[in-house]
């Protein structure tokens, strides 16, 4: 499977009561006008543009003279468009920011790479989850609450935040530290790390939820090979076998619904497709046989919306699903992706 994006590639590299919020989207709603998508497409010289798209039509965030890519999106009650994500500088040093309806926003100053994973608004409070590598090259776990950067390691060890929920005074960020052998899924909470990997395998921790006392995170885990799982309060939940490669990426808790989003490999033609879990049970999000991956998902009522993408003979296309029915955004003439998906 092609999947492109430097954050779900694996390598591992280095409402009131709580949040929903690795999709962004208002998981407890009954209602919404409007799907918004956080992506990336290539244009015809190879280069990443920022992009999201409102439904099916597409701003791009950067003009093409540098690599970027947008990789969260969130939408406030009086429509401002907030995406966070990374652009690369003249020196090739991705900078993480984020763009308000728009306009940009540097969170580091291109002395060394970082890159903006996630983003939510809270009331009047901006809050950005990612990291930041140090001037030893040594990547920093990091989120950034209006602009002022808080970090969650030490910076002796590779780690990234990938997902930051708030609930409350309580700000949960989700992630991975090496330990020394192997990457290790945890998340911080208030800054506290709180360890979900067992330190033998490598684990990736990429959603976080927080549902009153609950706390929901995806991940990955590498046995022989990738299992998708998720943890609710540490306790360790398998979704696939370990058989086929496997990856959940993004996670929505609705009500006492557990939806989480990724793809499981075909075991005879290794093929990827896009599929959710809901409360454990895999459910193919799209109801075409192309090759796929799922990458986000966001719930309303009874709309279930995934994104990530399908393939071309060549090439990647932005797609999206509505309860399996398909969208794809791109025209697979280059490169292009989604990765979170807000509904507003």
């Amino acid at each position: 499977m092609k999947l492109k994006s430097i954050l779900y590639a694996l390598a591992i590299s280095y409402g009131i009561l709580g949040c929903s919020k690795s999709t962004n989207g208002p998981d407890n709603t009954s209602s919404y006008n409007d799907i918004y998508l956080a992506g990336s497409e290539n244009n015809a010289t190879g280069v990443s543009i920022a992009k999201y798209w409102k439904n099916n039509t597409a701003i791009s965030l950067t003009d093409g003279s540098h690599s970027a890519e947008a990789l969260d999106v969130f939408v406030t009650d009086n429509n401002d468009v907030y995406v966070s994500g990374y652009e690369e500088n003249s020196s090739s040093i991705e900078i993480a920011k984020y763009w308000k309806n728009g306009v940009p926003v540097n969170l580091t100053n291109g002395a060394d790479r970082a890159s903006a994973y996630s983003i939510l608004v809270s009331g009047n409070d901006v809050y950005v989850a990612g990291y930041e590598r140090n001037s030893s090259g040594i990547s920093v776990a990091k989120y950034w609450k209006n602009g002022i950067a808080v970090s969650l390691t030490d910076g002796t060890r590779p780690a990234e935040g990938q997902d930051i929920c708030v609930s409350g005074s309580d700000i949960y960020v989700s992630g991975i530290e090496y330990n020394g052998f192997v990457d290790v899924a945890k998340y911080w909470k208030n800054g506290v790390a709180v360890t979900l990997g067992d330190g033998i395998i490598d684990t990736d921790a990429t959603g976080i939820a927080v549902l009153g006392n609950d706390v929901y995170v995806c991940g990955t885990k590498q046995t022989t090979e990738f299992t998708a799982l998720y943890w609710k309060n540490g306790i360790e939940n398998d979704l696939t076998n370990g058989v086929n490669r496997a990856q959940a990426l993004d996670l929505a808790v609705s009500g006492s619904d557990i939806y989480i989003a990724g793809y499981e490999t075909n075991s005879i033609s290794g093929n990827g497709k896009a599929v959710y879990w809901k409360n454990g049970t895999s459910v193919n999000a799209s109801n075409t046989g192309d090759e796929s991956g799922a990458f986000g998902i966001a719930v309303s009522g009874n709309d279930v919306v995934t994104a990530g993408e399908t393939y071309s003979a060549t090439n990647s296309m932005a797609t999206y699903w509505k309860n399996g029915a398909q969208t794809v955004l791109t025209t697979g003439s280059t490169d292009a992706s989604v990765y979170r998906i807000f509904l507003k």
